[in-house]
């Protein structure tokens, strides 16, 4: 009551956004090789950027893989998108297989981990990185998820925004399988982001 039509529609897509399972939410999946996530939570997610003005920064890969799950399905991959985040504290780009034939939450996989140098401690439920932490808590299936926050990433971004030569993220050694593409971008105005360096699975 009292709202125009186009606060209504407003109000509504806010809604509508927050009902989709684990929205702005990353699953920390340490038994996934890389980072998915399906078609539903991808566009909720490119959704929310929109909105706070960051979808500009959103990237998009091209690629070809056939990703098996456990249950038998397949799903072929066509796309890695690489989006901002602030997660324990530190804005990051954080990028993942996207899979528009599932309605799969992201699911952080060890790719995501190794580039960031994630540790998760279940007995303390949070996720390290870079000596700060993030608290994890139960997602809509059980598992271990983080807030990725990315209403904040601006905030972050400015409070680090002091002129400085800038700097490369020099990524420690991704073990077996895992071939490094890439180094991760300068933010704005000199501010370091890490991220969207990780790297393809065979067949790519």
């Amino acid at each position: 009551e009292g709202l125009s039509p186009k606060q209504v529609v407003t109000v509504l897509e806010a809604r509508a956004l927050e009902a989709v399972q684990d929205s702005s939410r990353g699953v920390v999946d340490t038994a996934a090789a890389r980072s998915v996530a399906g078609g539903v939570w991808t566009d909720d997610y490119l959704k929310k950027l929109d909105v706070l003005g960051l979808g500009h920064l959103v990237t998009r890969t091209s690629c070809n893989v056939l990703f098996r799950f456990g249950d038998g399905v397949a799903v072929k991959c066509s796309e890695i998108i690489c989006a901002p985040a602030v997660i324990a504290n530190q804005a990051m780009m954080v990028s993942w297989r996207h899979l528009p034939g599932l309605k799969l939450s992201l699911l952080l996989g060890r790719d995501f981990l190794i580039e960031h140098g994630g540790v998760a401690d279940v007995r303390q439920m949070r996720l390290e990185i870079g000596g700060r932490f993030a608290p994890m808590s139960p997602s809509a299936r059980g598992h271990f998820s983080v807030e990725m926050l990315p209403e904040r990433f601006k905030q972050l971004q400015a409070s680090f925004a002091a002129p400085r030569e800038p700097r490369r993220w020099s990524r420690p050694a991704m073990g077996p399988g895992i071939s490094p593409q890439g180094a991760c971008s300068d933010g704005p105005q000199h501010v370091w982001v890490p991220g969207c360096g990780s790297s393809r699975p065979s067949g790519e």
